[in-house]
């Protein structure tokens, strides 16, 4: 008969826990974690869930923040292709000889529209599915085409008409630059005429004229009134500069000389009479010269800005157009900056709302972290560069005008400076403020990923083993296993009659 021992219940459960463990130990060897379940890690478990949940966030803004440096670095490349088709443009327009190439433009207005079409394909492209040139409008391309824009499409004007409009609007009837010039005995008046913002505005005045007066009057109408009471000097001069309508100015100068007069000059006659009388004619020549080149580029300018300076608002601005309504071009006052959408082309179509720029395209990349790297075409230092290559693709002149020349050469610079104007907003002020975006990018990246580390080590040591040592327990843990076996087997031999013996 056997004789139970009071231990063999202590190794029986000594040995289930064994092997539990071993179990355990076994599972831990094969995957190299911890616990199989979140529960299996007690304490620990809620440090683990947040360290999960907060690699799972920075996961997401992974792939947000790849997806902004690609489109960021299209960006950036489109600004340094733009930047380079200005400088091929600007050095294009250091030549300003008229020489035309299918009778009525040359090579380099040729070149400006190659460019032009370069740069509105650059503004229309995407990146990932979003048009970046667009603002909100994701899916809409940024511009018409070249052709519509200049040309006009469904009925509707386009840029070359708006040019000429608004340069018979500023040189007016007569080619004066809508000034008035009176003769009447010995003097000269050139004086403003109620044409508002068109043509001519006389700026300062000046000279030397000896045996002369020379005066401005404010007005109205503001004038100039020059008076001989004598003849001048050989070398003496008259200065006088006109602001014209893009903002810009230009000076006028005659200069007394005895003899035949060249450009810019006007002969000293016999008495005041004679020489106020060849000053008229010489002023009149000079203004009218002045109105086909300098006043045409700087109306050409003013046009194209009109055109392309477009927003829904508040206040809305459509197209830029000479108000006809009470009469013939060459005699109006005034422009529509409204009310123009629907008998002339809007070159931009993409987002026209209201706000900045690069709020048209936010985007979090990181917890608490935003960023806007939304961008129009229409903005002033891109909007900018397409109407100086649009005016000067768009402008056609007669071969056979002797005053071709100085118009062409005028424009040439006219446009060349449009393209090198840096004041106010510029494609280096847009891209910098898309360089701080980056830098904001890369600094949320860098700290994330050191975050990162730090969670997944963090979890490693709450959820990984050390296979080597787990290995190592499991070999313990078989030795004593088979010890635990060795016993329980003496142990059930056990009888009364191994003491009896």
């Amino acid at each position: 008969m056997s004789v139970p021992s009071i231990s063999n219940g202590n190794v029986l459960r000594l040995i289930t826990q064994q092997r539990a463990q071993f179990e355990q130990l076994q599972l831990q060897l094969g995957s190299g974690k911890r616990a199989q379940s979140y529960a299996e890690l007690g304490g620990q478990r809620q440090a683990s869930l947040d360290a999960h949940s907060k690699i799972a966030a920075f996961d997401g803004f992974g792939e947000t923040i790849s997806q902004l440096n690609l489109r960021l670095s299209v960006v950036q490349s489109t600004f340094d292709r733009v930047n380079e088709v200005v400088t091929a443009q600007r050095g294009a327009n250091a030549t300003t000889a008229f020489t035309p190439v299918d009778g009525s433009q040359t090579a380099q207005q040729r070149l400006a529209l190659t460019q032009l079409d370069e740069v509105i394909d650059l503004f229309n492209q995407d990146s990932g599915g979003r048009k970046l040139f667009s603002g909100r409008a994701t899916t809409s391309d940024a511009s018409l085409s070249s052709s519509d824009i200049i040309q006009g499409v469904s009925g509707r004007s386009g840029l070359a008409d708006v040019i000429s409009e608004r340069n018979r609007a500023d040189l007016g009837a007569d080619g004066l630059g809508r000034l008035q010039q009176q003769f009447a005995g010995n003097t000269i008046t050139l004086s403003e005429t109620p044409s508002g913002v068109f043509g001519f505005k006389i700026g300062g005045t000046g000279g030397n004229l000896t045996n002369a007066t020379i005066a401005t009057n404010a007005g109205p109408p503001v004038n100039t009134v020059v008076n001989f009471t004598g003849i001048p000097n050989s070398g003496d001069d008259f200065r006088i500069t006109f602001n014209l309508p893009n903002g810009t100015s230009t000076p006028l100068s005659l200069t007394a000389v005895n003899g035949a007069p060249g450009s810019g000059q006007f002969q000293i006659g016999a008495d005041a009479a004679a020489t106020a009388a060849n000053f008229n004619a010489a002023l009149n020549s000079a203004v009218t010269s002045l109105a086909s080149s300098e006043l045409r580029a700087a109306s050409t300018a003013a046009a194209a800005d009109g055109f392309f300076d477009v927003s829904a608002g508040p206040p809305e601005k459509t197209p830029t157009r000479v108000d006809v309504s009470g009469g013939p071009a060459e005699s109006a006052t005034q422009l529509l900056t409204t009310g123009t959408a629907g008998n002339t082309v809007t070159w931009y179509t993409g987002d026209t709302g209201g706000g900045s720029a690069r709020q048209t395209a936010a985007v979090r990349i990181d917890t608490s972290i935003t960023v806007g790297y939304g961008i129009r075409a229409t903005e002033s230092g891109l909007r900018r560069i397409v109407s100086n290559l649009a005016a000067f693709a768009a402008v056609k002149f007669d071969p056979n005008d002797a005053r071709t020349g100085n118009a062409y050469a005028a424009l040439s610079l006219t446009v060349r400076n449009g393209l090198g104007d840096t004041s106010g907003q510029s494609v280096q002020t847009i891209s910098s403020e898309i360089a701080v975006v980056q830098q904001s990018v890369q600094s949320a990246q860098t700290r994330q990923n050191a975050t990162r580390n730090i969670l997944q080590n963090l979890l490693s040591d709450i959820e990984n083993v050390d296979k080597q040592q787990v290995a190592t327990e499991i070999l313990q843990l078989q030795t004593s296993l088979q010890a635990s076996y060795q016993t329980t087997s003496r142990l059930s031999q056990l009888s009364l009659v191994n003491f009896l013996n």
